[in-house]
């Protein structure tokens, strides 16, 4: 009876170093196709660590998520840099484009306007819309610009006659 205990937990014990051997095999290095940049990578989930000077991107499909190694961040992500990892984090507002932290928006997507770190579909009150920039801006601003450029005509007129 000892004997056949013995032999059931040799056989639990190498089934067990058979599948850690598994999983460092499946942890490589990057040679795996998916692992480009990655210092230690999952087949199933991509890469898990990455060269210091990459961004590790996390996607999920459904409830798996992946590790990608990337050197910028993609549209609607922003780059952390930390003592560990350095992380894509995506920017909070579905209309910002490009975030230059989780809620201040640097450029916002089409049919929306920038004013601020965020985006707007319509400019707030006292703004205008520039089309050319998608930004909003002060009209104060506007009526300031309006009247240098008229005193600068007067000035060349001026100077002209």
């Amino acid at each position: 009876m000892q004997w056949i205990i013995f032999m059931l937990l040799l056989f639990i014990s190498s089934m067990e170093m058979l599948s850690q051997n598994r999983w460092k095999k499946q942890v490589s290095t990057g040679l795996l196709e998916n692992c480009t940049g990655c210092i230690l990578c999952s087949e199933e989930n991509g890469c898990i660590t990455c060269h210091h000077r990459l961004f590790l991107l996390i996607w999920r499909d459904g409830i798996r998520q992946y590790g990608v190694c990337v050197h910028t961040c993609p549209p609607g992500y922003f780059g952390v840099r930390g003592l560990e990892v350095n992380r894509c984090t995506k920017c909070r507002s579905p209309s910002c484009e490009s975030c230059f932290s989780k809620d201040f928006c640097m450029k916002c997507k089409e049919k929306f306007y920038l004013h601020k770190g965020q985006c707007f579909r319509e400019c707030p009150p006292s703004t205008v819309a520039q089309p050319g920039t998608r930004e909003c801006q002060e009209k104060t601003k506007l009526k300031n610009k309006g009247k240098r450029r008229q005193k600068k005509q007067r000035t060349e007129q001026d100077a002209g006659t």
